[in-house]
């Protein structure tokens, strides 16, 4: 397998702040089902080290989560 084939799963959020911790809480779930072919990432700086994260890979899946107040 080449890096071009490489799946990408990154979490996004803050684990503090309400629900936007959820990124971050499902991706370490799936940490733990996947394989090692997956790359999962748990937490992203900066847009700059979002890019270079998924630079070679062939699927990117972003898990974040936000509410709106709206009831």
């Amino acid at each position: 397998m080449n890096d071009y084939s490489q799946i990408v799963i990154v979490g996004f959020g803050n684990e503090f702040r309400k629900d936007d911790g959820v990124g971050l809480y499902v991706a370490r779930l799936l940490r733990k089902k996947m394989s090692d072919r997956v790359k999962i990432v748990v937490g992203i700086p900066d847009g700059y080290a979002l890019l270079e994260t998924w630079k070679e890979s062939s699927s990117v899946f972003i898990i974040d989560c936000t509410e709106s107040g709206n009831k």
